[in-house]
């Protein structure tokens, strides 16, 4: 199966829960997509895709979303 992780989004942040953490990412503008940033990571959605990036572990590949 692999790894998972979970959010919530509003209108002005992503808050993930993975691996026993907690970030919260603010959203950013960006012409495709919805992104949010912060210290912690990234986050980009994209229709179906997803990119997920916490900071310092780049190992996170082929995310999808699950309903």
């Amino acid at each position: 199966m692999g790894r998972s992780f979970r959010f919530t989004q509003t209108r002005d942040a992503a808050l993930i829960d993975y691996e026993g953490r907690r970030i919260i990412l603010a959203r950013r503008e960006l012409p495709v997509g919805t992104y949010f940033r912060s210290k912690d990571g990234a986050l980009i959605i994209d229709g179906k895709f997803v990119a997920f990036v916490p900071r310092g572990d780049e190992t996170w590949r082929d995310c999808r979303l699950m309903p």
